[in-house]
């Protein structure tokens, strides 16, 4: 879903805004001469104040600055003002200049008279252009850049012809899944004293960083670390340069990380690393039996009926694939023809929280950097997103479009399925939801995209497409 707190705003061109004079916070009269759409969802919104509105706040800014000052020679709150501007002029009006525009603007959004559709983007913090200079005898005049909520024109959203591809189930399919169950089930015992471990195994390591001089990098140290060998779930990947070592086994090595490792602060650089292996444990896999498939779960007699329900599971899965990718489909292609204009800080925003959802990583120094050094992952984010972002802004447009709202019968009817399907009282079911307004709201929210996807699966044509493998269906492009 797209973060939305604004109106819908027509964004056509530059837009000159007739006069507004506003009785901003501490009696600043502001006037707005112009806010002009540019490009990306953004507006440069053009401010004056009058000299003796500036003459004012600047003297009420000394003011509040004389009643708590104290310098050497007068008692605290006795300083003359002529003795605080020789010794601070600069640095006052400069203080009083920020205070104003700061004041001004925040008074400006707030106020009634104010368009709801021109304020700016929870995550958008208007910009200060150029250098404004406070000249107490000369009205001041100065102007912030900010994004607002882009407006969505769609353009069709009828008789749209998509085509999704199909999969089907092969042998291989339930005996990889088949696998996946008898590994999940495997014991872990430790390996013979002076056995080797391969890949496959599960260690515990200690690994440090070192320096030049072969000192431990302070906050590199990591003691107790378990993995399995294969998988680099390590942040240094060393899992080749630890395979054939012992329990009890230290070793350092030098190791050069490609440009677009996935930890940038390793990325194209050689690093000297320690390992101590602790312990080496193998995995002892069952035998796929009738006993095996007894032990997963009871229901199952024979191994043919593991099988069968990992089969039926695998089905229910491209069946919900492809009702998901049908979704995706119609959606993409009505917002291929739409006229979105993304502002850059709703794109940066939602990169921000992608990255820190897949890597739980929040750049130190500012996501431009980041991404400025993994160009070709960012390229490849930068896009996904914007798809993204669209696909939500079409949604959200579409609801209006066609007028769907959940009513109470919805709901109701919506508690009862809920109630069946999970064997609980209906009561129940109906207080926990009415209780909880979250719940409730994403309830709702589910109900109303699924009565918009059914609208829409209704107006448009869906083709089947080829038969791929049932991974293929899974994956980012299919």
């Amino acid at each position: 879903m797209v973060e939305r707190h604004l109106a819908k705003v027509d964004v056509a061109g530059p837009t000159p805004v007739s006069r507004l004079i506003i009785e901003a916070t501490g009696n600043i009269v502001a006037e707005i001469k112009e806010i002009k759409r540019l490009e990306h969802s953004a507006v440069r919104m053009t401010v004056t104040l009058k000299k003796d509105e500036i003459q004012a706040e600047y003297k009420k800014h000394v003011d509040d600055v004389l009643k708590n000052l104290q310098i050497p020679g007068f008692r605290r709150g006795k300083v003359p003002r002529e003795v605080l501007e020789r010794k601070a002029g600069s640095s006052l009006k400069e203080d009083s200049l920020n205070s104003i525009i700061g004041e001004t603007i925040k008074s400006l959004f707030s106020a009634e008279d104010f368009s709801k559709d021109l304020l700016p983007l929870s995550f958008s913090d208007p910009e200060l252009e150029g250098n404004p200079v406070l000249d107490l005898e000369k009205e001041l005049e100065f102007s912030v850049k900010y994004d607002i909520f882009p407006e969505v024109k769609i353009q069709k959203w009828e008789n749209i012809e998509v085509t999704v591809n199909e999969a089907e189930i092969t042998k291989d399919d339930i005996q990889r899944e088949l696998e996946a169950v008898r590994e999940r089930n495997a014991i872990i015992i430790d390996r013979e004293a002076g056995e080797a471990a391969r890949k496959g195994d599960v260690v515990t390591v200690d690994y440090c960083e070192l320096a030049e001089d072969d000192t431990i990098l302070t906050g590199s140290e990591r003691e107790g670390f378990v993995f399995e060998i294969g998988t680099s779930r390590n942040i240094y990947e060393f899992d080749d340069e630890i395979t054939g070592m012992k329990s009890g086994e230290q070793r350092e090595f030098s190791k050069t990380f490609a440009a677009d490792f996935n930890y940038n602060e390793l990325a194209g650089k050689t690093k000297k690393i320690r390992v101590k292996v602790k312990a080496v444990k193998k995995k002892e896999l069952p035998d796929l039996d009738d006993d095996f498939a007894q032990d997963i779960d009871e229901k199952f007699k024979t191994l043919d009926d593991l099988k069968k329900s990992i089969q039926e599971k695998l089905q229910e899965n491209i069946q919900n694939r492809i009702e998901f990718l049908k979704k995706e489909a119609i959606l993409r292609k009505i917002a291929e023809s739409a006229q979105i204009d993304l502002p850059e800080s709703m794109i940066y925003s939602q990169m921000e929280r992608e990255i820190y959802r897949e890597t739980g990583y929040v750049p130190p120094n500012g996501l431009g950097n980041w991404l400025e050094s993994n160009k070709n992952f960012a390229d490849l984010l930068r896009a996904k997103t914007e798809s993204q972002l669209k696909n939500g802004l079409v949604m959200e447009e579409l609801f209006k479009i066609t007028n769907i709202e959940v009513k109470s019968e919805d709901l109701e009817a919506d508690y009862m399925q809920f109630a069946n399907e999970s064997g609980e009282d209906i009561a129940k079911i109906k207080e926990m939801f009415e209780k909880n307004g979250r719940l409730l709201e994403e309830r709702t929210r589910a109900l109303k995209e699924k009565k918009l996807f059914e609208l829409l699966m209704a107006k448009n044509t869906i083709k089947k497409g080829k038969k791929v493998k049932y991974l293929d269906l899974f994956s980012e492009n299919a």
